[in-house]
């Protein structure tokens, strides 16, 4: 299978492949990852005439998953599962390769659970391709470096 190669700032290309856990591999055109953010809470002790910041709440973070529609149901189905009370939580891996298709880093949502479904968008008035995406929260992320090639 083809890797899909989409124009970025920086570089010539983005090439990656998107994967979740269980159910779907390949076919992503776009990953959309938001900031994971812990609240900053101020307080100040007593007399002290100084506001002090602390951690406070950890916010999941979010990601968007894009592809071609395909007539296919995974992503509808992982959805259904959240709206039937039983949300199926597994790991997302978005693995970034450099332009010779050699994985250099992959990123690992753990726990996710989609909280929204687009279905494609059709209007005969324009050209291009029908979409769908899925929107899913994570508790954690992780990143792989790969080592880098020697010679």
């Amino acid at each position: 299978m083809a890797l899909p190669t989409v124009t970025g700032t920086g570089q010539t290309a983005h090439i990656f492949d998107a994967k979740i856990t269980g159910f779907f591999d390949g076919g992503v055109t776009k990953v959309t990852a938001t900031d994971n953010v812990t609240d900053v809470v101020h307080h100040n002790p007593g007399d002290a005439g100084q506001t002090y910041a602390s951690p406070g709440i950890h916010r999941p973070g979010t990601c968007v998953l894009t592809k071609d529609w395909t007539n296919t149901p995974e992503w509808l189905n992982w959805y259904k599962t959240v709206q039937q009370g039983a949300a199926k939580k597994t790991d997302v891996i978005v693995t970034i390769h450099d332009q010779q298709g050699n994985e250099i880093s992959s990123f690992t949502y753990r726990q996710c659970w989609p909280y929204k479904w687009i279905g494609p968008r059709l209007n005969s008035q324009q050209t291009g391709h029908a979409e769908e995406s899925i929107e899913f929260t994570w508790e954690t992320v992780e990143l792989q470096v790969a080592p880098p090639k020697v010679g």
